[in-house]
């Protein structure tokens, strides 16, 4: 194949007062997110197959092609701000030749563990998608506006705006639920589907007319997006000139890997960097940031009193807590102490 088509989309309340209102520092923001979760995809699953005496092995190349292309409606006209990031399947290997990124046939996985560059993004696409919002959610907040968790994933909205304009402009996620209930559908396959089925073809608009209609709109809501951007420029500020963000930041950052960590070891002894990762974000989504997130597990990993490092299976980390392993072992000495001690149910 020719190469992988990454969107990333906003909000749709980021949506409507980036792109009616005008406050481009969201606009800004988005392209940022985009941009933080393209360079970890390419750091962690950019890799080639390369030949070494005889054996053909999966390298990590740390690079990729990609190509954005920023949007800003949907096929409905409502506002939509989103980026396409088309990954080329090219990769330079370390010895210098371009090669496609590494694939994998099924047989393969099972022999391998997980290595290929599709594989490994379509096994953890949810996790970027996350990593997407979790990367948004701060840099709106130090913008000055207040957020409401939509669902444990990253996703949000911004405070202000609810849930009847958010829905009066999403005519195209309303097509789209139309049909999967009238043909019984359920589920994200299905959904995509209904995607396809109902695409209607762009409709020819002039910019004026478009940000006219939409205005019109807003009115009618009674929305003041003037009102919510002052305020949050304003509330910036405070934020800006606070001596003690960081320190706040990391201490939170912290407590999000300590919860997480222990939440997840209640219900499994292993758990992988994905989930951990999750449940921090949704424990404290807007006040830290995937960085910060990563530091706490480093030092959190340094002082092993809350987490442990595991074996890496298909290629991400894993961890567990000392309670989960000391737990293990108990499990393990019951077992080899009750062994042969009674004879065997036929």
């Amino acid at each position: 194949r020719a190469g992988y088509d990454l969107t990333f989309s906003a909000p749709k309340s980021v949506s409507l007062l980036g792109l009616i209102a005008g406050d481009k520092r969201l606009i800004d923001a988005h392209h940022k997110a985009v941009n933080y979760v393209l360079g970890v995809i390419e750091q962690e699953l950019a890799s080639a197959r390369v030949k070494e005496n005889g054996e053909i092995k999966v390298v990590q190349t740390g690079n990729l092609a990609v190509a954005k292309f920023h949007h800003d409606t949907s096929r409905a006209l409502d506002p939509a701000l989103h980026t396409h990031s088309v990954v080329q399947n090219m990769t330079q290997r370390p010895d210098g030749k371009i090669r496609a990124l590494a694939s994998q046939s099924q047989s393969m996985q099972a022999k391998e563990g997980l290595q290929g560059f599709s594989e490994r993004l379509y096994h953890s696409k949810k996790y970027y998608g996350m990593l997407y919002r979790t990367s948004l959610a701060p840099l709106v907040k130090e913008l000055g506006y207040e957020i409401d968790k939509t669902h444990n994933d990253g996703r949000f909205e911004i405070k202000g705006i609810d849930r009847e304009s958010i829905m009066a402009f999403s005519q195209r996620r309303e097509q789209i639920l139309e049909a999967m209930s009238t043909l019984g559908l359920e589920g994200g396959k299905q959904a995509n589907y209904a995607n396809l089925i109902t695409r209607a073809d762009k409709q020819a608009i002039t910019r004026e007319e478009l940000k006219t209609h939409w205005q019109e709109k807003t009115d009618s809501l009674g929305l003041d997006f003037e009102g919510m951007i002052k305020a949050s420029q304003e509330k910036a500020q405070v934020i800006k000139d606070n001596p003690d963000k960081a320190k706040n930041i990391e201490a939170l950052s912290r407590q999000a890997v300590i919860y997480a960590a222990r939440h997840l070891a209640e219900r499994q002894s292993v758990f992988s960097r994905d989930d951990m990762e999750e449940k921090a974000f949704s424990y404290a989504l807007g006040d830290v940031t995937p960085q910060t997130i990563n530091d706490a597990v480093t030092q959190e990993l340094k002082v092993g009193k809350h987490l442990v490092s595991m074996k890496e299976y298909d290629g991400m980390p894993h961890y567990s807590t000392p309670e989960a392993i000391k737990l293990e072992k108990q499990n393990i000495q019951i077992m080899q102490a009750g062994k042969d001690t009674a004879n065997a149910v036929t």
